[in-house]
C-alpha cells in the first residue's frame, strides 16, 4: 500500500536544523525517514509473505543508518578558539535540546523563520501573545449582551457571552474554557428558532454536555470577564543582556565582567537611554528604585506602546569572592529572553547560563573593521538566534547574510526580534503548563464569583436561619442563660501589684496565710538574675488561695512553674510575623517562657513536601487582600512588596536567618537582641520592601536593634561559619521532627506534653490548651477598651501594702538582703447586680416613651385666642408638593400661630440677649451633648415671626416634595409676598440643626438670578422660619398641565413657544452649571423641581440632596417614581456625576416640549436599564424641532463621556433660541390624566430590575 510522495519535495521544501549532541539533526531528514519507516512497516503488513519479513528487522536498519547519518564529531570549545579563527556566534550544547537560527553552515543554508509565511525580513510586525483577548472588550462590552455560566463534567467550569448584532442579523459568541476560549459568528437565518444556550456553546464546541446555563446577572460582570481574557496581554517586557568578551566561554567570566569598552555603550545606546534607577517611575522590572540595591543605572526604552526595562549585567551589582555573582544571576537568570554581546571570535554555547526560565539567546557581535563590512559607514553588527527546541520559530526572520549596520533599522528589528521571541517562549512546554493551570484557577475563580454574586442579586443567597432547637443547644452550652452570660461579658479584672519584703528569717507575723514561694525566684547573689526572673513571674497566670482576712476581694498568687512556649521562624513569612508579635504581647500576659527558634523555611518547604502559597495563583491574591487586613487588625504594619516572588523565591532569607541565628547563638540569655533583630527584618521585607540579603542591609537591621558595630562585624563572620549553618540546619530539621509543614510552628510545653499549633490563627485554641483567656490579638488595646466601654474602675482591697505605680517598680522595691521577695497580684471582679440593670433598662425604657408620645411644648407659648390646631388630613395618594393642577385633591395642612406678642424696635441677633426675649424664645440643643447649639456663622439677615402678616398655609401635591419636619406657608412680608419654610414643632433636635444648616446652605451659595432668594430666617426664636421670595407660576410641572390647551383662559401667560423653551431651558441650565462651579451636583432635575415666576422666569429649585451631599450626610432617596429621570450609572447604584445631572436635564427638556409628559412612558422600570444599555433614547415627540430634539439626544447617551457637557448644552441652548420659532404656541391636545401620568411615571411601582 504505497502512498504516492513527490520525488522534488527534498530539495523544493526549505528547512531547518535541530542540534543533539555535538551532532546535527535536519528536521526534514528526521519526517522523511519517519515516513520510510511506516512505509516499510507497511509494506511488511500487505506482504503475502509477511513471515519472512520482521517488522523489528526494518525498524532497527531504519534506525542504525539514520544514526549514522547525524554522527558528526565536533572538536571542544576551547580547542575550537586555538585551531580557527572564524567560528560561529553560537555553539550547540553537548546535550542538544535548541535550534539555531542561522543554522551552522556546514549542514544547511535555510533559516528556520524564512520558510513561514508573513515573517519576511521586512515584515516588523509584533506578535501578538493572544490575538482573541480583546474580542470582548471590542464586541461585546460597549453593547447590551448576556453571559452565561456553567460547570461541564468533562470541560470544567464555561462562561459563555452572546451577543445580538440587530444590523447584521447575526449572533457573535465567545466561549471561555480552561483550555481556550472559542470566538465564532453566526447568521440568525441558520436557525428555525431563537437558539438556547446550550445549542450555541455546541456550535462552538462539540464536546459541551452541559445540562443547562445560568444567566449573569452581577452589574460589575462586564469588569470581570474583561480582567480574565486580558490577564495575560502585558505591555512591558523585560531582558536580560551580558557582555561577552574574547575568550570567554564559562557562565563565571561573563558575569564578572565590570568595564564598558566604548563599543558596548554605544550599543546600549542603540538599545535605550540609560537612566538613574533612584526614583525612577516607569517600568522597573523588578529592580530597587529606592534604594538602589540592584545598582544605580539602567537601560530602559518605549517601543510601540510597550515599556521595555534591560537588565544589563556590568549595571547590576558585583560581588567580590562570588564567583556565581548570584547578585546579577537572579535578574538575568529569571528573564525569559536573554541578549548576548559579543567582541571578538568567541562563541557562545546554548546552555552556559544555567536556568529554568531563560528559553531563547539573541546573539550580536560586533564586527571589526576588514570584516567585509569595510563599505559601511557605522558599526557592523552580526545577528544569531537560538531558542530551545519546544520554542516555536518567530519573525522577523534574519537576512542573508543576517548582517546589520547601525543605520539599516537594526534597532527596529531588534526590539521586535526580542518582544517576539518572549511571546513565542510562552508556548514552551514549560511556560505553557504553568499558563494552562493558572488559567484553569482564574476561570473557575470568575465563574465562581459570577455565580455567587448573581444570586446575591436575586436574593438567593441568603444563610440559612438557625433552628430554634440549635438555639437552645448553644445557649445551654455556654451555660447560664441571659443573666450569667451578660455577667460573663461585663466581668472586668482590675490589678494592683504590691511587695511584700520578708526577712531572712520569717516571723509569724502577717496574714495568716502562708504566702506560696515561685519557684523560679532566686537568691540575692545574683542581682541582675533575680530582677530579671522576678520580672518574668508577673502576669495573671495565678493559683487561687482563699484568704480569711481579703474580706470580699479575690487573692491570686502566683503559679509555681512557668509555661514553656516555642516559636520556630522566619523572616520571610508575613503570617509568622503576626504571630510572633501576638506572642510577645502575651509573654506577660500568660506569664510564659517564650523561645524563639530561627529556622529556615525553604528547608521546611522542601523536607515535607509542602508548597508555598504564592506559587498558587488564587492563594496568592487571596494572601495579597488577606495580609492587609490582618495587619490592621493584628496592629502589625504590613505591607506587600512590589514583587512578592522576588522578595520570597528570588532573594529568599537563609543570609538574614543565618545572621538571626548567629545572634541567637552569641547572646544566649539576652532574648531580646534576637527578638529586636528578627522584628527589624521582618519590617524591612514586609513592610518597607527592602533587600536583607545584603550584609549592608543586615548591619543597618542590628544597629537599629540596639547592637554595636563591632559585635555586627563579628555576627557577620560568624554567620557564614559552619557552626551557624549547621545550628540553622539542625533547627530546621528539628521543626521537621515536629511535623513542620510551614511556619509559623507553635510547640506548647503543657504538663510535660508537647501541643503543636501551625498558622496565626491558632491562638484561640492555644489559650483553651493552656489553661489561660484569648482577648485578642492586642490585649492592651482589649483591656482599654472594656474598661472605656463599661467605665469600671478597681476596687481598692482590704490588705493593702504598699501599692506599685507599674510592674517595674515591683524590682527596685526588693532589697538585696531579702531572703524572700514576692509579688502579688489582687484581683477584683466587679460585677453589675443583674437587678440594677433591670431597674435602668426600665427607667430608659419610660423616659423614651415619654419622649415619643409627649413632646416637650412647655417652651412654646400659645396665645388664648388661636384656634384648635388643625390635623392634617390623609390624601389617598400621599401627593404633596407646591402648586395643585386643577382637579387634584390637595392635603389639607397644619397652621401655626405667628402672632406672637410684637416689639417695637428690631434687635440685631448678634446684640439680643438670650434671656431678654419673651417667654417663646428658646436655645436649640444638639442631641447627643445636650448642650446650647451655636448657629451657623453664614446665616442670611436675621427676622423676628411678628415681621409676617397674613399668613396662610399653601395646598401641596406630589409636584413637590416636602419634608415631614417642614410646613410651607405663603405670606406677606412688608410689601412683598414670601413663601415660609416652618419647621414643626415636634422637630427633633437633629432635623432642627440640618434645617437650619439647609438655611446656612441657601446663603452660603450667594445670589444668582435663577435660583430662589433666600430673604432671611427665624433662628433665635420659636418657630424656626426660613423666608424665600415667592415665584407666583410654583413649580414648573404645575406651569406645563396648566398649559395645555383645556386649562388656557383667556389670558395666554402659559403659552408656550418653543423659544420660550429654550429660554427657560438656558436658564435652569445657567443655574446648574452654578451649581457645578461649586463642586455640588444637584441629583433631582426634572420640571417638578424647577420654579417659574409671574415673568415666566424660571428658577432651579430642589436642593436637599445638594445640600445632603455638601454636609456629608446621606443622599435623599429619591421616590420610586423619579427613577425615570435618573441617569444609568445612578440606576446601576454607581456614583453620580455631573453627566448625571447632563442627562435629567435632557429628560427635563423632554418633559417641557411635552407640557408634562412623563418620560419612557411605555418603559417599566425593571426594564428601564435595558432599554438604556441597548443604545435607546427618548421618542421624538410629534411637536419639536430637530434642534431642540438633537439636545436631548446628546444629553441622553448611555455612556456618559459621549454625552455633552454643561457648558456645551448651555452655548447650543443660545444658538437655538436666536432662532427657535416665537409665534407659534405648542399645543398639547389631551388634558391630563393624573392616574394615567402616575402609571407613566412608574409611581407606586416596585422596582427591582437587574442590568446584564
Amino acid at each position: 500500500m504505497e502512498k504516492e510522495r513527490s520525488n522534488d519535495k527534498f530539495f523544493s521544501r526549505k528547512r531547518s536544523f535541530t542540534f543533539g549532541a555535538y551532532g546535527g539533526v535536519d528536521r526534514f531528514i528526521c519526517e522523511t525517514r519517519q515516513e520510510s519507516i511506516e512505509r516499510s512497516i507497511l509494506d511488511i503488513l500487505d506482504s503475502p509473505t509477511n513471515e519472512t519479513k520482521s517488522v523489528l528487522t526494518a525498524t532497527t536498519n531504519q534506525r542504525g543508518s539514520r544514526l549514522d547519518e547525524q554522527r558528526c564529531a565536533f572538536p571542544p570549545p576551547l580547542k575550537l578558539l586555538k585551531i580557527s579563527s572564524n567560528l560561529p556566534l553560537i555553539l550547540p550544547p553537548k546535550s542538544g535540546g535548541y535550534w539555531i537560527d542561522p543554522p551552522f553552515e556546514k549542514f544547511v543554508e535555510t533559516s528556520p523563520t524564512s520558510s513561514i509565511p508573513g515573517l519576511g525580513v521586512e515584515n516588523y510586525d509584533i506578535m501578538e501573545r493572544d490575538s482573541e483577548a480583546k474580542n470582548y472588550r471590542e464586541w461585546f462590552r460597549s453593547k447590551y449582551h448576556n453571559s452565561f455560566t456553567a460547570v461541564d463534567p468533562s470541560l470544567g467550569s464555561l462562561v459563555l457571552s452572546v451577543c445580538l448584532e440587530e444590523e447584521e442579523n447575526r449572533l457573535r459568541i465567545i466561549l471561555r474554557m480552561k483550555e481556550c476560549t472559542l470566538h465564532g459568528i453566526f447568521s440568525l437565518s441558520l436557525f428555525s428558532h431563537f437558539p438556547t444556550a446550550i445549542e450555541l456553546a455546541k456550535m462552538l464546541c462539540d464536546s459541551v454536555t452541559v445540562s443547562r446555563f445560568e444567566a449573569v446577572s452581577y452589574l460589575k460582570a462586564p469588569e470581570l470577564i474583561t480582567a480574565f481574557d486580558e490577564h495575560r496581554v502585558s505591555q512591558n517586557f523585560k531582558f536580560g543582556v551580558l557582555y561577552q568578551k574574547e575568550g570567554q566561554l564559562t557562565e563565571e567570566d561573563i558575569l564578572s565582567n565590570n568595564e564598558e569598552s566604548e563599543e558596548f555603550q554605544a550599543f546600549l545606546s542603540i538599545l535605550g537611554e540609560t537612566v538613574k534607577l533612584q526614583g525612577f517611575t516607569g517600568f522597573r522590572g523588578g529592580l530597587d528604585v529606592c534604594h538602589g540595591q540592584t545598582g544605580s543605572d539602567a537601560v530602559v526604552t518605549s517601543f510601540c506602546g510597550r515599556e521595555i526595562m534591560f537588565h544589563v549585567a556590568t549595571k547590576l551589582p558585583f560581588t567580590e569572592g562570588d564567583t556565581q555573582q548570584l547578585q546579577r544571576k537572579r535578574h538575568i537568570g529569571n528573564d525569559i529572553v536573554a541578549l548576548v554581546y559579543q567582541e571578538g571570535p568567541a562563541p557562545f554555547i546554548c546552555d552556559i547560563i544555567s536556568s529554568h526560565f531563560l528559553h531563547c539567546f539573541i546573539v550580536v557581535r560586533h564586527m571589526p573593521k576588514g570584516s567585509g563590512a569595510e563599505e559601511a559607514k557605522g558599526p557592523t553588527f552580526q545577528v544569531s538566534v537560538t531558542a530551545r527546541e519546544d520554542v516555536p520559530p518567530f519573525g522577523p526572520a534574519l537576512p542573508d547574510p543576517p548582517i546589520f549596520t547601525e543605520c539599516s533599522g537594526f534597532r527596529e528589528f531588534l526590539l521586535t526580534k526580542l518582544i517576539n521571541a518572549e511571546i513565542s517562549c510562552y508556548k514552551a512546554e514549560r511556560f505553557s503548563r504553568l499558563e494552562l493551570r493558572t488559567r484553569s484557577s482564574l476561570l473557575e475563580g470568575l465563574r465562581s464569583e459570577l455565580s455567587s454574586q448573581s444570586q446575591c442579586m436575586l436574593g438567593e443567597s441568603a444563610p440559612p436561619a438557625l433552628s430554634l432547637s440549635d438555639g437552645v443547644r448553644g445557649g445551654s452550652e455556654a451555660g447560664g442563660g441571659f443573666i450569667e452570660n451578660f455577667k460573663r461579658a461585663i466581668r472586668v479584672r482590675s490589678h494592683s501589684f504590691d511587695t511584700l519584703g520578708v526577712p531572712k528569717k520569717a516571723g509569724g507575723g502577717g496574714p495568716p496565710q502562708k504566702p506560696r514561694v515561685s519557684q523560679g525566684t532566686s537568691s540575692g547573689a545574683d542581682k541582675e538574675g533575680e530582677s530579671e526572673s522576678t520580672n518574668k513571674q508577673l502576669g495573671p497566670s495565678l493559683q487561687l488561695n482563699g484568704s480569711p482576712n481579703s474580706g470580699d476581694e479575690i487573692v491570686y498568687e502566683m503559679a509555681g512553674t512557668r509555661k514553656v512556649i516555642e516559636l520556630f521562624y522566619d523572616v520571610v513569612s508575613p503570617y509568622t510575623w503576626l504571630g510572633f508579635e501576638v506572642l510577645c504581647r502575651y509573654r506577660s500576659v500568660w506569664n510564659i517562657d517564650l523561645k524563639l527558634r530561627p529556622a529556615f523555611l525553604g528547608g521546611v518547604m522542601q523536607g515535607s513536601g509542602n508548597k508555598p502559597p504564592g506559587l498558587v495563583p488564587n492563594k496568592f491574591i487571596y494572601m495579597g487582600k488577606d495580609l492587609t487586613r490582618l495587619g490592621q487588625y493584628f496592629g502589625v504594619p504590613l505591607a506587600f512588596p512590589a514583587n512578592p516572588f522576588e522578595a520570597m523565591f528570588d532573594k529568599g532569607s537563609l543570609a538574614a536567618m543565618r545572621f538571626v541565628t548567629a545572634v541567637a547563638e552569641s547572646r544566649e540569655g539576652r532574648e531580646a537582641d534576637v527578638e529586636n533583630v528578627s522584628r527589624e527584618l521582618w519590617s524591612r521585607i514586609w513592610s518597607r520592601d527592602e533587600d536583607i540579603t545584603l550584609p549592608a542591609s543586615l548591619s543597618e537591621a542590628g544597629l537599629k536593634a540596639g547592637l554595636s558595630a563591632d559585635e555586627i562585624e563579628e555576627l557577620l563572620r560568624l554567620a557564614s561559619s559552619q557552626q551557624i549553618k549547621d545550628k540553622l540546619k539542625s533547627t530546621t530539621l528539628e521543626a521537621l521532627d515536629y511535623g513542620a509543614f510551614g511556619f509559623p510552628l507553635i510547640i506548647c510545653h503543657v504538663n510535660g506534653k508537647k501541643e503543636m499549633f501551625f498558622g496565626s490563627d491558632r491562638f484561640e485554641l492555644m489559650a483553651s490548651c493552656i489553661g489561660e483567656q484569648w482577648v485578642g490579638p492586642q490585649p492592651a488595646k482589649m483591656s482599654a477598651k472594656m474598661k472605656n466601654s463599661f467605665g469600671l474602675t478597681p476596687i481598692s482591697s482590704r490588705y493593702q501594702p504598699e501599692r506599685m505605680s507599674s510592674v517595674s517598680d515591683a524590682d527596685s522595691r526588693c532589697k538585696p538582703g531579702d531572703t524572700i521577695c514576692e509579688i502579688r497580684v489582687y484581683e477584683q471582679e466587679v460585677i453589675v447586680v443583674p437587678v440594677l440593670f433591670l431597674f435602668a433598662f426600665l427607667i430608659m425604657l419610660v423616659f423614651l416613651l415619654l419622649l415619643r408620645f409627649c413632646p416637650d411644648k412647655v417652651d412654646r407659648l400659645r396665645p388664648e385666642n388661636v384656634s384648635t390646631v388643625m390635623r392634617p388630613k390623609r390624601s389617598r395618594r400621599n401627593l404633596q408638593g407646591i402648586d395643585a393642577p386643577l382637579g387634584i385633591n390637595p392635603l389639607e395642612h397644619e397652621s401655626i400661630a405667628l402672632d406672637v406678642p410684637t416689639y417695637s424696635t428690631f434687635v440685631p441677633p448678634e446684640h439680643a440677649p438670650p434671656i431678654s426675649l419673651a417667654e417663646p424664645t428658646y436655645a436649640t440643643f444638639d442631641s447627643s451633648s445636650q448642650q446650647p447649639n451655636h448657629l451657623p456663622p453664614e446665616l442670611p439677615m436675621q427676622r423676628l415671626p411678628e415681621s409676617f402678616n397674613l399668613v396662610s398655609p399653601l395646598p401641596l401635591t406630589f409636584s413637590m416634595k416636602a419634608m415631614d419636619s417642614v410646613s410651607l406657608y405663603r405670606a406677606r412680608m412688608g410689601h412683598r409676598d414670601v413663601i415660609l419654610r416652618v419647621l414643626k414643632d415636634s422637630a427633633s433636635a437633629s432635623e432642627r440643626q440640618s434645617f437650619l444648616g439647609f438655611a446656612s446652605f441657601l446663603s452660603q451659595l450667594g445670589v444668582h438670578p435663577f435660583l430662589p432668594a433666600v430673604l432671611g430666617v427665624v433662628s433665635l426664636r420659636a418657630p424656626l422660619i426660613t423666608v424665600m421670595e415667592e415665584l407666583e407660576n410654583r413649580d414648573l410641572l404645575g406651569f406645563l398641565w396648566r398649559c395645555r390647551q383645556d386649562h388656557v383662559g383667556s389670558e395666554a401667560p402659559c403659552d408656550l413657544t418653543e423659544r420660550r423653551i429654550f429660554t427657560m431651558s438656558k436658564q435652569v441650565a445657567s443655574a446648574l452649571e452654578y451649581l457645578h462651579k461649586q463642586d455640588l451636583l444637584h441629583g433631582n432635575i426634572g420640571a417638578r423641581s424647577v420654579l417659574v415666576s409671574r415673568e415666566l422666569t424660571a428658577k432651579l429649585w430642589g436642593l436637599g440632596n445638594a445640600y445632603a451631599r455638601k454636609s456629608q450626610e446621606a443622599p435623599l432617596s429619591g421616590a420610586p417614581w423619579q427613577k425615570k429621570w435618573q441617569a444609568p450609572e445612578v440606576l446601576a447604584r454607581r456614583e453620580a456625576t455631573q453627566g448625571s445631572d447632563v442627562w435629567s436635564f435632557g429628560i427635563l427638556l423632554y418633559e417641557m416640549v411635552t407640557l408634562g409628559d412623563a418620560p419612557f412612558p411605555d418603559i417599566s422600570i425593571n426594564e428601564l436599564v435595558q432599554h438604556h444599555q441597548r443604545g435607546k433614547t427618548l421618542k421624538r415627540p410629534a411637536n419639536c424641532s430637530n434642534s431642540l430634539y438633537s439636545i436631548i439626544k446628546i444629553c441622553c447617551q448611555w455612556k456618559e463621556p459621549d454625552r455633552a457637557t454643561l457648558a456645551e448644552v448651555v452655548r447650543k441652548l443660545q444658538s437655538g433660541e436666536k432662532s427657535a420659532n416665537d409665534k407659534s404656541v405648542i399645543r398639547v391636545p389631551e388634558p391630563i390624566n393624573i392616574e394615567k401620568y402616575l402609571q407613566e411615571a412608574g409611581y407606586g411601582e416596585t422596582h427591582n430590575y437587574t442590568v446584564f
